[in-house]
């Protein structure tokens, strides 16, 4: 997809990979994605994306060592098609977190709260439900 509706279309060279594949598997890929998506293409801030990530943005000891600290339940809701991050980026990522739970919604891509709504709330919710109080220290 070209035009107004990629957000990507613009710098090519940041279109994630997988996109199309994402596009393409992603039942939830409706006119109401599309929106999303080329909505999120004018509200970023391009400066701070040029430097997102460069070298000497972060330092991934302190970082890690911050997230190992954090003393608060961590939903992790990863979409089964999503290309960044992939599941299984996603679960190595969560076992960082002292407190947290990772899930997988099923057919679902990068915008899992428009791919499946109402299985996206129906998670969100039952991780709230089961009242995460944070362990004290």
């Amino acid at each position: 997809m070209d035009g107004p509706l990629n957000p990507y279309a613009a710098k090519p060279h940041r279109r994630p990979e997988g996109y199309e594949t994402h596009r393409l598997l992603t039942p939830g890929w409706d006119a109401a994605a599309q929106a999303h998506a080329a909505a999120g293409a004018g509200q970023t801030n391009e400066s701070a994306a040029d430097i997102y990530a460069s070298a000497g943005a972060f330092d991934p000891v302190a970082a890690r060592a911050a997230i190992a600290r954090l003393d608060a339940p961590v939903l992790f809701l990863a979409g089964e098609l999503d290309s960044g991050p992939r599941p299984r980026v996603a679960a190595a990522i969560v076992k960082l977190f002292p407190h947290a739970e990772l899930t997988s919604q099923p057919a679902a891509g990068h915008y899992p709260w428009l791919d499946d709504p109402a299985v996206f709330t129906q998670t969100v919710a039952a991780f709230l439900a089961r009242g995460h109080t944070a362990p004290s220290n």
